[in-house]
């Protein structure tokens, strides 16, 4: 939203916090920065007047950043319901497949190693969380309830969780 207005929180489900990350970056755009996005949302970074390039991760923290978002990161799946971010999920699918895939390359069909994967992603989405949220916002997008989001976010976990290990397991049984 680099038209100037301000979004109006009525009839939306964000929280203070995602509020306050999403006017963090309405205002770094307003004041000369240019908000640079790639693959679909999943790389976010803006870059100043002087062609600087800005982020922030865990070593690197930004006041003038949105931050990290909690709710990002313990629930991405619902997150990226609420933000219309399906791109996600084909990602998530694509990932898992791939993870499943190298564990059964490498004969360590390891359930932990599962739960850091999981970590890592939801780490990951954590932080590009306020990104996503701003673009649906600025679409104006219809909001999905929060029932609708819900379920359908659980939906979409489990298939794009369970496919791949369905997928392994008819070809390799035995796998899991």
């Amino acid at each position: 939203m680099y038209s100037g207005q301000r979004i109006n929180k009525k009839n939306l489900m964000i929280s203070n916090a995602m509020m306050a990350r999403i006017n963090k970056i309405d205002y770094l755009l307003e004041n000369g920065y240019t908000l640079k996005t790639y693959f679909g949302g999943f790389i976010n970074y803006f870059v100043d007047k002087n062609g600087n390039i800005i982020y922030e991760n865990l070593l690197r923290r930004r006041k003038e950043l949105p931050g990290f978002s909690w709710i990002g990161f313990i629930f991405p799946e619902f997150i990226a319901v609420k933000a219309r971010h399906w791109n996600f999920f084909l990602f998530l699918g694509i990932a898992n497949f791939l993870f499943h895939a190298g564990c059964l390359i490498i004969d360590m069909a390891n359930p932990n190693l599962s739960y850091i994967f999981d970590f890592a992603l939801g780490y990951f989405y954590g932080w590009i969380a306020p990104y996503v949220r701003r673009r649906s916002v600025n679409n104006l997008d219809k909001e999905i309830s929060f029932r609708k989001a819900l379920l359908l976010s659980l939906i979409l976990f489990y298939i794009v969780q369970m496919l791949p290990s369905v997928i392994l397991e008819s070809a390799y049984p035995g796998f899991l």
